[in-house]
Parts: structure tokens; C-alpha cells; sequence
């Protein structure tokens, strides 16, 4: 398949093989009430777009799109590279105009990842640099002092490259000064006033408000709840369900009289469904007023993360004074190959001798050809524990991250950067 095709059920951006025009994206992604994105426009000319943004999933261009100011049609006078399979993305944010690329449907690694970007150079030489926007894996490093939480922010300027053993190869070549000033600002306006993302996480959820709702088979772009962000020991197994052998146990002592059990499937139907009721009125009720905060523990903190894991290898962690993201700089690992379990974390990262913090699939693939920043909001610790519960929060905090970073970028320094097919010339 090409280019990854879009259309919008319920505010939610979905993979589709149909082609639907920006108009159609923009009118479906709005709120019902009051909107504080601008409505759809088309720009003379692509060559007044300077910043490129890449995703790689589904919810990374959800989050992405959400986070807008200001959604544009294609603009006038563009046409792609005839190689060039990417489906774009138009819109500002602050005084910048953005160009959001997505990866084909499927193609998670770092050859699509350098595809996508080769092809968004050629079509579009006119650019500054990239973001490379999405989720990843944090790596704890509670001994040094880095302790990461899910749905936390880091960025990287560097990279760490794998070949199936996630071993360094180098660092990147010296990024545009302008996006080097423009990370100084975020990080010295962090410590007295707070980070701006709470803030942008809380505008996005306000403009698009279903993203606020989980739905059957996607969870909410919200805070999962500190009760199911729990950091094991890299030796524990994740426990799908209790043991075989105790619910055979159980199973013994079911009656074994037909009436008895019939009247006690009929009574425990009547409870889950009081329960199912209860939840629904619950839902319906903390999802009808702000903060979208307070809807979303309540709802995500019905159930508990792990439930069945030994809770003697869980590692405590300092309580924090607030649920909100931090942001951490430090080394992101990329590679093709998944780490899924802690001690072939652990592993890898010895074998990197180097404070990582972070593993992805995407980013290396287009770092040598393509000046970029890359971002990830830390949806699972790489272990056996990883499910998919934090991946549409840690999307939006990773978006709303590059948001406040655009924000305090000033948009002349932008435009007399140096323009990628400079920077990538050999």
C-alpha cells in the first residue's frame, strides 16, 4: 500500500485505503461546541511551510492533527515527487506552518521512516528541519536519578542505531541553531511557571472533546491513572490471568446441582449488568464537565494495571505532587528489532555504555538525511508489562510537547535557516 489514507469516525483519525479530502478531515475533527481552531484555508504557495512533522501511527497523527491551530487544505501549486507515496497533512501551529507526513499503514521502521522522509525532502526542499513525533519505550534509571513516569516526554538530538543489537554508530550532524535556541525555552521557562503542556493537553481535549472518551477498542487521549503506571523488576513475567491450577480449583467447588447453578448464572448476569450500568451512568456524568483530567482517572482506575503480577517486584517509586508529563532529554536508542521483556532491556542498554533512556523504531532511519528532533511520549517501560493502554496519552503529550516548543520559536529565525537540501547535500 501507498501513502496512508485517511477519514474520521468520532473525532478519531483511522486507517482507511480511501483518499478524503483535507475539507472532510478538518469538519469531522471539530468539536460540536466552540472551537478554538481556525476553519479550513488553502496558502498560495508549499514553500511557505518550513517545519515538517513525521508520524508513524495512527494515534501520532490523531494527536498530531489535535493539536493544531489552524488546518489548511493542500496548498496551491503543490505537487509530490512522482516516487513520493506520503499522504500530507496541512496547519499551523503558532506562527509556524507545519507539513505532517505519515508513514504507510503497517510500515513501522526505520527504512519506511527514511522513505517517508527522503520523499517529503523531494517534494518539499524547502524545509527547515523535522519532528519526529510519536511513542516509545522509557528505560528506568532510577540509580542515576532519571526517573521516568509513562505518558512522560523525551527528546533527542543525537541517535543511537541498531543493527538487531541496538550498538552506536554515531551522532547526528549539528542541528539548525534556531531549534537549538528554540529547546533552550521551554526547559528555562519549565522551573518557575510549570510546563505549558497540562495547558495544551487541556486545549486539545476542549477543542475535540470525544478524544476525551475511550471507546471499545481505543482508549482515551487522557491520563491512564497512577495506579496503572507500575514499574516492575526487569526478572518479573507479566501474568495474563491466575493460575491454571487454582481456577480449577475454584471450578471443583461450583455446585453441582442444575437449579443452584442456574440461579446463580442468573444472579451473577443481574450483577455484571447493575455494573455495567453504574459505569455507564458514571462515565456519562465525569465526562460532561472540565477538567477531562478528573473524567479520565475516574474511568481508567476502575481496573488496575497487572492485577495478577507479584506486587513484591514492583519497584516503589516516589509519589509525585501531580499527574502531569515531565520532560527529560537524554539518549533515544532506534532500531528495527522490539525489546519486549527487561532483562534483554537491561542488556542492550550495558551494551550501549550510555545514559539511554528511551527505545523507538523510526527515528534512525531518517536521521542522516533529514535535520530533525526527535520526540516520544513513554507509553511502556520495555518489559513484559507493556500493553497499549498509555499509547494514545503519551501521542498527545509528545504532540503537545512540540506544540510548546513552536511556540517559543520565533518564525524569522525559522525562515532564514538554512533549508534541508542545503543541509543534505553531499
Amino acid at each position: 500500500m501507498g501513502g496512508l489514507y485517511l477519514w474520521v469516525h468520532r473525532e478519531r483519525i483511522l486507517q482507511t485505503p480511501f483518499i478524503v479530502a483535507s475539507p472532510f478531515i478538518q469538519r469531522h475533527l471539530q468539536s460540536p461546541h466552540e472551537s478554538a481552531v481556525a476553519s479550513v484555508k488553502r496558502l498560495p504557495s508549499p514553500q511557505m511551510y518550513t517545519i515538517g512533522w513525521i508520524t508513524a501511527l495512527d494515534k501520532e497523527l490523531t494527536a498530531a492533527l489535535a493539536v493544531l491551530e489552524e488546518e489548511h487544505q493542500k496548498p496551491e501549486n503543490f505537487r509530490k515527487q512522482p516516487r513520493d507515496t506520503n499522504n500530507y497533512a496541512w496547519g499551523r501551529i503558532g506562527d509556524h506552518n507545519v507539513v505532517i507526513a505519515s508513514l504507510a499503514a503497517g510500515k513501522y521502521s526505520t527504512v519506511s521512516a527514511a522513505t517517508t522522509a527522503g520523499s517529503m525532502i523531494n517534494s518539499l526542499l524547502h524545509l527547515r528541519f523535522g519532528l519526529m513525533v510519536g511513542i516509545g519505550g522509557g528505560i528506568p534509571r532510577l540509580a542515576d536519578n532519571i526517573d521516568i513516569r509513562l505518558g512522560d516526554v523525551v527528546y533527542d538530538l543525537g541517535k543511537l542505531q541498531s543493527d538487531g543489537r541496538f550498538k552506536r554508530v554515531g551522532s547526528l550532524a549539528p542541528p539548525p541553531e534556531v531549534l537549538l535556541k528554540g529547546l533552550a525555552a521551554p526547559k528555562a521557562r519549565r522551573r518557575p511557571k510549570g510546563p505549558r503542556i497540562r495547558q495544551i493537553l487541556d486545549d486539545m481535549l476542549r477543542n475535540h472533546p470525544l478524544l476525551a472518551e475511550a471507546e471499545p477498542d481505543d482508549d482515551a487521549f487522557v491520563h491512564q491513572g497512577v495506579q496503572n503506571d507500575r514499574l516492575f523488576e526487569a526478572s518479573s513475567i507479566h501474568v495474563q490471568r491466575p493460575d491454571r491450577q487454582s481456577a480449577l480449583s475454584s471450578a471443583a467447588t461450583v455446585p453441582q446441582d442444575i437449579s443452584k447453578l442456574q440461579s446463580a448464572m442468573a444472579w451473577l448476569w443481574s450483577f455484571l449488568w447493575l455494573l455495567y450500568a453504574s459505569a455507564m451512568a458514571s462515565t456519562n456524568a465525569a465526562t460532561s464537565t472540565f477538567p477531562f483530567e478528573d473524567a479520565s482517572l475516574q474511568e481508567a482506575t476502575q481496573t488496575r494495571a497487572c492485577p495478577h503480577c507479584d506486587p513484591k517486584k514492583e519497584i516503589k517509586r516516589r509519589e509525585r505532587r501531580s499527574p502531569d508529563p515531565f520532560v527529560h532529554y537524554g539518549v533515544i536508542a532506534s532500531g528495527n528489532s522490539v525489546v519486549k521483556d527487561g532483562i534483554s532491556r537491561d542488556e542492550i542498554v550495558q551494551r550501549l555504555e550510555n545514559k539511554c533512556i528511551c527505545f523507538e523504531m523510526e527515528a534512525a532511519g531518517l536521521m542522516d538525511n533529514f535535520p530533525c528532533l526527535v520526540i516520544r511520549g513513554i507509553c511502556d517501560y520495555v518489559d513484559t508489562h507493556k500493553n497499549d493502554r498509555w499509547q494514545n496519552y503519551s501521542a498527545a503529550t509528545a504532540a503537545a510537547f512540540a506544540k510548546e516548543l513552536l511556540g517559543v520559536m520565533d518564525s524569522d529565525d525559522v525562515e532564514r535557516a538554512k533549508r534541508i537540501e542545503e543541509i543534505t547535500k553531499r
